[in-house]
């Protein structure tokens, strides 16, 4: 990965300084948190994000919608931008992160060694052939 990456976090306020701080120490300094679906919407209307890592939970609001929405809005720019989906672990979320299509998922608690591993796997591979992770 590299520095010039720019990064969309979409967590509760309480996790978004971990998140940074994990994507900091793997190099991505270029970082917006945002709290709700709505501004992550917003910030996504003009484009130039390297990847999400999006929660699946967001407070009231569901992280896997906000990513189905993305996903399924054809002339959106994040409509095919890499998303990482963090969830609890249920396997009514893991195939609903997948179903909506995420590139990744990662498991919480946030291991920084998995999280990065992910996205440095992610951007290894062409766009097109990217594989479930």
């Amino acid at each position: 990965m590299h520095s010039g990456m720019r990064g969309l976090i979409v967590a509760l306020k309480q996790i978004q300084p971990l998140l940074a701080d994990v994507l900091r120490g793997g190099g991505i300094h270029r970082l917006v948190a945002v709290a709700s679906s709505a501004e992550a919407l917003d910030r996504c209307a003009y484009g130039g994000f390297s990847f999400a890592l999006i929660d699946a939970r967001l407070g009231a609001e569901d992280g896997v919608e906000l990513l189905r929405t993305l996903r399924a809005s054809p002339d959106h720019p994040a409509r095919r931008m890499p998303t990482v989906v963090l969830c609890d672990g249920t396997l009514d979320q893991v195939e609903a992160a997948r179903a909506a299509g995420a590139d990744a998922l990662v498991i919480k608690p946030v291991r920084p060694q998995v999280l990065l591993s992910h996205l440095r796997r992610l951007f290894a591979a062409p766009a097109d052939d990217r594989a479930w992770i």
